[in-house]
């Protein structure tokens, strides 16, 4: 990509949910959608205060990256230079009111922010230029320092890289506790807590290992938070975030019919539970959402919400027969958004406001 593009352009994307009282049912409204012909490859939602943005990869532009804000009822379309593609990956965050996208090409995986209605690139370059061979990029901000995880599947290697800053010098580097990282991992999953600590999670498919572990306060090694871990049982790794004072970790379960198991780690004592679960959680887009919530799209194409009490998880809400695909969620502040593709609907991209 050019850098010049994004400093000259000018204005012409696991999720968490706030422990509210939801009621789709009832309260949900369909939005309008911004105008998009084209058929979408990727997608992610995201919102910050009163304002919404959208952001898509679609197929018959090359998996040319098109960006959205919503404002006063209407989307507003901001575009990226023509040559902001994403292969494989796509994901779309708001820090301090500033959209932030992460993605990956032939190029490798850049950060991009809009910032004073102009694109620029977070750090001077591209990285893990291995062409296309990223998956499952995410990213975070430990302050105001991003910071990316992902898996390589050149190297058969997890990597986690932070921004270094120094002066006008921007660098993407690995902390040291990465290192300790072993190879052929697999599926990584990154959460930091309240007081900002590092979490991150990988799998070892030919051990049937999976490994939790935080960074210490220098990052400078990894504390092993796994002993409990139901290992043995885990088929793919759904994702891992952090709420409070625990860790929640979700798997498709070889045990239960590849249904998902949710485990919990008390942060204080590095302890985990069960969160009993049964084969009716099986399905797709699985999103660990605020303290004991999870929201998925079931084998029947409803999407549910579904709350865990006294042992039980139990539906509560559901949005009916949207057969949805890449569904994505968004809130702020009691402001909830979801976003997906209907195939019932020739795959319409919905988006629903609760």
């Amino acid at each position: 990509m050019h850098l010049n593009n994004y400093n000259h352009l000018s204005m012409k994307s696991f999720i968490l949910l706030s422990l509210i009282s939801l009621s789709l049912s009832v309260q949900a409204g369909e939005m309008t959608v911004p105008e998009i012909t084209s058929k979408i490859s990727l997608m992610d939602i995201a919102c910050s205060g009163t304002s919404v943005y959208f952001t898509c990869a679609v197929e018959e532009e090359e998996k040319q990256i098109r960006f959205f804000s919503y404002a006063e009822s209407k989307w507003n379309e901001i575009l990226l230079p023509a040559d902001a593609k994403a292969g494989g990956f796509l994901n779309l965050k708001i820090h301090n009111a500033i959209p932030y996208i992460l993605f990956n090409n032939n190029d490798g995986i850049s950060l991009i922010k809009y910032e004073n209605k102009t694109w620029h690139r977070v750090g001077k370059a591209s990285f893990s230029k291995e062409s296309m061979g990223q998956q499952n990029l995410d990213f975070h901000f430990k302050g105001n320092e991003p910071y990316v995880i992902f898996e390589n599947s050149a190297t058969k290697t997890v990597n986690i890289v932070s921004l270094s800053v120094n002066g006008n010098l921007q660098i993407w580097i690995s902390p040291d506790a990465a290192d300790a990282i072993p190879v052929d991992t697999e599926q990584p999953f990154m959460c930091l807590d309240n007081n900002e600590s590092i979490y991150t999670v990988w799998f070892e498919r030919k051990k049937e290992k999976v490994t939790v572990s935080k960074f210490n306060s220098d990052e400078s090694a990894l504390v092993d938070l796994s002993k409990g871990i139901l290992s043995k049982n885990v088929s793919n790794l759904i994702g891992m975030q952090c709420f409070g004072n625990s860790l929640y970790l979700a798997f498709e379960d070889k045990t239960k019919s590849y249904a998902i198991t949710i485990q919990r780690c008390d942060l204080a004592t590095s302890k985990w539970e069960v969160m009993n679960t049964t084969e009716n959680f099986s399905g797709e887009g699985f999103i660990m959402t605020a303290e004991n919530q999870i929201l998925f799209c079931n084998e029947s194409k409803n999407i549910v919400l579904s709350n865990y009490a006294n042992k039980t998880w139990s539906e509560v809400e559901t949005v009916n027969d949207t057969n949805a695909t890449l569904l994505r969620i968004a809130s702020y502040n009691g402001n909830v958004y979801i976003a997906f593709l209907d195939s019932n609907k020739n795959d319409k991209l919905t988006i629903v406001k609760i």
